[in-house]
């Protein structure tokens, strides 16, 4: 089982794996406290896989004080792992981060990916290919791994690597952070007009 975890945490993908219950694997950058349907789960990263399929309340506390928490609602679905993975922050424009679930589909060779993001409106590309703007919907993907790439101006590019398998719907839910202000070049300034 400590195999298992370490290899999916390098990884980096989601594949659902084999069995009944569902899994689920919490990562946070710097580490926090997690709580699961308000019960104390240990300090990131978390990896639990004999849960029951469904809705579950997820909180991300971090040990430092001054940055921001993370709560939200996963699904986990029997067979399969989630993945929530956030970087925590002083303030939540800051805080980035990405959920992957998988939902069963029929029939049992289709494939399908569901992307949602904040903000609203952000350009997709799939391998480095343009695909789209969210809210994303493709059911044209190949099986396999992917690389999700997310832009929007003023936003920091988001990359999620993801696994799409027959007979099930990946969803990405996914967060930028706003752009540093103080990382970005000076501007030039602008002779004025006489």
């Amino acid at each position: 089982s400590l195999l298992l975890f370490s290899s999916i945490l390098l990884s980096a993908c989601t594949v659902p794996f084999i069995g009944k219950k569902a899994g689920i694997q919490i990562t946070s950058n710097p580490q926090g406290m997690v709580t699961i349907n308000s019960e104390s789960s240990g300090q990131t990263p978390v990896y639990q896989e004999n849960l029951k399929a469904g809705s579950y309340s997820v909180q991300i506390s971090p040990l430092d004080t001054t940055l921001q928490p993370w709560e939200g609602k996963v699904t986990l679905t029997s067979g399969t792992l989630t993945v929530v993975d956030r970087q925590l922050a002083v303030t939540p424009d800051q805080a980035h981060g990405h959920t992957l679930y998988f939902e069963k589909i029929d029939p049992k060779d289709s494939l399908e990916v569901n992307i949602t993001s904040l903000p609203n409106t952000v350009s997709v590309l799939i391998d480095g290919s343009p695909a789209g703007f969210t809210p994303f919907s493709s059911k044209s993907i190949t099986a396999g791994g992917h690389t999700f790439t997310f832009t929007a101006p003023g936003f920091q590019d988001k990359v999620v690597k993801a696994s799409m398998e027959p007979g099930f719907r990946l969803n990405i839910n996914v967060q930028l952070a706003t752009q540093n202000i103080a990382n970005l070049p000076p501007a030039t300034p602008t002779p004025e007009a006489t």
